[in-house]
């Protein structure tokens, strides 16, 4: 329960984001040279084939194509389920940088 002037609660529910984008970034350093694992989590999250994935190109991968916040929440679900790790799915996403490649 969130205590606090209304001002205060607004604050608390920002960046919801950050402590499960830093539990997938500490997790993603046990697969800086196993992109196995990273390919078959990106082919259930997209429904896209990769040859390769690289820990920076894994988040990416949900930052840039997964960038309707549904689909963002589904992609992290996954991805924190694939990991083991257990943590409340976040509520917003306001400054997450997001991938758009622009040629």
């Amino acid at each position: 329960m969130m205590t606090g002037t209304s001002d205060e609660i607004k604050q608390q529910q920002k960046f919801t984001w950050v402590p499960v984008y830093e539990a997938i970034a500490t997790k993603l350093l046990d697969y800086r040279d196993n992109h196995g694992v990273l390919v078959d989590i990106a082919e259930q999250v997209l429904g896209e084939r990769f040859d390769d994935m690289d820990p920076f190109t894994f988040f990416a991968m949900f930052n840039g194509k997964r960038s309707q916040r549904d689909k963002r929440i589904d992609a992290i679900r996954i991805i924190l389920s694939r990991f083991g790790i257990q943590m409340t799915l976040p509520t917003d996403f306001g400054g997450v940088p997001v991938n758009n490649p622009q040629l």
